[in-house]
This record gives structure tokens, C-alpha cells and sequence, in this order.
């Protein structure tokens, strides 16, 4: 009699488990239907992509350019151009630059219509020398400059430059903005005329358009205004051991000299030279 009690109650909680377990299945259904609704809302309700300028976003930029110094870099009136046994030829001299590759890196953060940036770049570039209105000193002979004569070298420049940006626009594929921002430039540059770098501190302004792709890449068009104020550092020797032409033996150096008053006497150094470089590019921003 037990032994059959002890089984019925077996039995019995068995039934009472499979009655449940039908129940269970269905409210586990309702909360898996239930998680799909929710997942159904994410997808439904989550905001499409509208292109523009990602708020508190890091960017990193790599632009292509080209600075624009086809003009005057320095100069100078009746000054030594060259040098030969029986005398020195004197002239109006400048120094006149070219268009130079310019690349730039920068790295830059937006607040809405308003952002800042610093940006690191370089220039590599050539320079001519023109040279009018010669005469020569003894004015024994007449003075001859041929076309081979002219100095030609070249430069190498490197700058950094911290913008203030502003962004008319902050939604949409298309986003024009300005910029101004202060930085300095730094000049090496292969010249007689000069025995050391210069540098100068800059004020640059001007602006672009942003062409907005997706999230994470745009592309920039650009143009900006460099401008600066230039003191190069004159050298002393205009030529350097050259043979004296009275002894064969001996060298000599060939001082640094301007005409004044129809005297020669030693130059003491270029004036300052304001310059206003346009650069123009195009660049790639990546956010992230």
C-alpha cells in the first residue's frame, strides 16, 4: 500500500509538469515576440544618415597645393652681380620666385558652424634671378651679363598655421566655410645673396567648399591668403676663393658690395619684403 502511494505521487507530479510546460512555451513565446517588437522599433525608428559636419568630431586632412610665389622674394639696386679678372659688374637685382608644390596635414575639430584646426605643410620651389641696368667697375670694359650668367636655384619652406573655422552651412552635402588663423613660415633657399633661413610670422585668411560623401570621408576645395613680412639675412662674401687675379697663388674672397654715389662700398642688407602667397588645393577628410 505504500509502495503504491509513493507511485501515485509520481505520477502525479509528472502530469502536473507536462500540464505546465505547454503554458511555460507560450509565455516564453509572447516575450520572444515581444523582443521582436522592441528590435522591430530600433530598426524602424533609428534616423537615417543626413550628411553634414559631424559635431565634436576628430578629422584628419591631407591636402595637394600649389603656393603661388611668382613674384619678388628680394632685391636690390646697384649691387654686385657678378665678378670677372679685369672687374665687377653691378645691376638692379631681384629675385623672383615660382608657383611651388605645397602640400599640407592638418588636424581639426567642429562645433557646429564653428571649428578649429592646425595644419603643418611644406613648400618645395625654384628661383630666378633678373637682373637690369648693368654697368661695371673699372669702367674699363663694357658689361657683360650673358644668359648663362643669371643665379637660378632653390628654395624649401615649411610652415604651421592654427584657424579659427566657420561653417555658413552644418547640414548637407555641400558646405561652404571661411577661415583666419596666425602661424609662421620659415625659408631656406640656395643663394648667393643670402647665408641663412629666414622666417616670418603669418596671417592667413580665406575659405573653401566641403563636398560631403558619407560619415567618414569628405573632400575640400580650398584657396588661402598667406601673408608675411621677410628680412633675409645677407651674406658678406659674394664670391668665394677665387683666384687673385694679380697672383696666380693666391685666393681671395669678393666682398658683398652695392654702387652708392658711384663709390663701391659694402651692402649691409635687403629691406623687408611684405609678401601675400595664394595657395590653392584639394584635400581629403577623414573623421573618425
Amino acid at each position: 500500500m505504500g509502495r503504491n502511494a509513493f507511485s501515485m505521487g509520481w505520477l502525479l507530479a509528472l502530469f502536473l509538469l507536462l500540464a505546465a510546460l505547454p503554458g511555460a512555451a507560450h509565455a516564453q513565446g509572447l516575450d520572444d515576440l515581444d523582443d521582436l517588437d522592441d528590435l522591430d522599433e530600433d530598426v524602424v525608428t533609428e534616423k537615417p544618415y543626413e550628411p553634414g559636419i559631424e559635431t565634436g568630431a576628430w578629422e584628419f586632412i591631407f591636402q595637394l597645393g600649389f603656393l603661388n610665389l611668382n613674384k619678388r622674394l628680394f632685391g636690390a639696386d646697384n649691387i654686385i652681380v657678378d665678378w670677372e679678372a679685369d672687374g665687377r659688374i653691378y645691376g638692379n637685382m631681384e629675385i623672383q620666385g615660382t608657383s611651388a608644390f605645397s602640400p599640407q596635414f592638418r588636424m581639426s575639430r567642429n562645433w557646429g558652424h564653428w571649428g578649429f584646426q592646425s595644419t603643418f605643410g611644406f613648400t618645395l620651389g625654384d628661383f630666378d634671378q633678373v637682373v637690369t641696368d648693368l654697368r661695371k667697375r673699372p669702367e674699363d670694359s663694357a658689361a657683360v651679363f650673358g644668359e648663362n650668367d643669371p643665379e637660378r636655384g632653390s628654395f624649401f619652406q615649411w610652415y604651421h598655421d592654427h584657424s579659427v573655422i566657420y561653417n555658413v552651412l552644418t547640414k548637407g552635402r555641400l558646405i561652404p566655410y571661411l577661415s583666419a588663423g596666425v602661424g609662421g613660415q620659415y625659408y631656406y633657399m640656395d643663394s648667393t645673396y643670402v647665408f641663412d633661413s629666414t622666417s616670418a610670422f603669418t596671417l592667413s585668411f580665406g575659405g573653401g567648399l566641403r563636398v560631403v560623401a558619407d560619415e567618414l570621408f569628405s573632400v575640400l576645395f580650398e584657396v588661402k591668403n598667406y601673408r608675411q613680412t621677410l628680412r633675409w639675412h645677407t651674406d658678406s662674401v659674394f664670391m668665394g676663393d677665387v683666384v687673385d687675379p694679380d697672383r696666380d697663388d693666391v685666393l681671395i674672397d669678393i666682398p658683398m658690395t652695392v654702387l652708392e654715389d658711384g663709390a663701391e662700398r659694402p651692402f649691409t642688407g635687403f629691406a623687408d619684403e611684405t609678401l601675400n602667397n595664394i595657395w590653392y588645393s584639394i584635400g581629403l577628410v577623414a573623421t573618425f
